[in-house]
């Protein structure tokens, strides 16, 4: 057999016991363990020339009672809340919470994962994007749960809402409200963004229903106040004459949405409609009320907390998974 594709799963079969007994054996636990099946283990790991991942050597050496969080932002109001929600869940399960702020600069959240990897049992992260290459590093050193992101299929955990089918949603209830110009605000399409499954959902609505020529896409930097302006003067001078509606991406770029329309003494819903994500707490007090997509938010980072606990008890070798909840469409006057 070559010895470089040996697995715990070969060691198991080999001797005639079950992966997580080889696991126990692994880490050192042997509080139920026979000495003959503990001889056994350990004969069919040198005959076979196994060599233990990374993960065997640590994960049950630490045992800090630390789980590290690294968010790229943690003034919004989503973070600030899945914040909450992990320190509840951590503590919980007998936990503690070291928190960090990247600032969305993968620099900064290098050092971080560095860090972190070294001096936590396990990591939940909303990476800044364009880093999985330091991220997978990290695979055989500490369990990962990704929060709100996604990265190669099956590569880590992951928590976030039901991103596609809620932005689907929401499509077809403007569709149904008559509207017929449908203006898409989004910051930066990075790879692993939730960001991006709303955008590609938003498209794919538009392709099924032949809409191009009602679709109009803006990439907004957030930190420009007066190219935000443009763009929505731009919006309503393509759309005149049309009963026209932004849908924004995120919960940060509907507030700024909603700063430059007010700035603009756009009337709403009457010149223009608007909707998005994240049902903050001013949501159902601007203007007659935003229609919003409600993500389930202290829900997805309380999963966080309970998928990373199970994968630091597991110590080895696993099947991500990717759980997707429910987000609601909370409809309100501003559609």
């Amino acid at each position: 057999m070559d010895q470089t594709k040996i697995t715990i799963t070969n060691v198991a079969e080999f001797a005639g016991v079950s992966k997580s007994l080889v696991s126990s054996y692994l880490n050192g636990r042997f509080d139920n363990m026979s000495e003959a099946t503990r001889k056994r283990i350990e004969e069919t790991i040198q005959s076979l020339g196994y060599e233990p991942k990374e993960q065997y050597r640590n994960f049950k050496k630490r045992e800090r009672g630390i789980i590290g969080l690294i968010l790229p932002d943690i003034t919004d109001p989503f973070y600030s809340l899945c914040s909450k929600a992990i320190a509840d869940g951590a503590l919980n399960h007998d936990y503690m919470v070291l928190f960090a702020n990247s600032d969305n600069n993968v620099g900064v959240e290098n050092t971080y994962l560095d860090k972190f990897s070294e001096c936590t049992d396990g990591i939940i992260i909303a990476t800044v994007g364009r880093n999985d290459q330091q991220i997978m590093q990290l695979k055989d050193k500490v369990p990962v749960v990704l929060l709100d992101r996604r990265m190669k299929e099956g590569m880590f955990d992951g928590v976030s809402s039901n991103n596609y089918e809620s932005t689907m949603d929401m499509m077809k209830y403007l569709i149904s409200l008559g509207y017929e110009a449908f203006g898409f605000f989004v910051e930066e399409l990075v790879e692993g963004m939730s960001r991006v499954i709303r955008y590609q959902s938003y498209m794919d609505f538009i392709k099924e229903h032949n809409l191009y020529d009602a679709s109009f896409i803006y990439n907004v930097n957030l930190y420009d106040e007066m190219t935000m302006i443009s763009n929505l003067i731009e919006f309503r001078e393509q759309t005149k004459g049309k009963k026209a509606v932004i849908i924004c991406a995120n919960g940060k770029t509907l507030l700024h949405v909603i700063t430059g329309v007010d700035a603009l003494k756009i009337n709403v819903p009457n010149d223009i409609g608007i909707c998005g994500y994240d049902d903050f707490e001013a949501a159902a007090l601007i203007h007659s009320g935003i229609t919003t997509i409600n993500q389930p938010t202290y829900d997805i980072g309380y999963a966080c907390v309970k998928q990373l606990v199970k994968r630091i008890n597991q110590n080895g070798d696993y099947t991500p998974k990717e759980i997707n909840l429910r987000s609601k469409l909370v409809i309100r006057g501003s559609v």
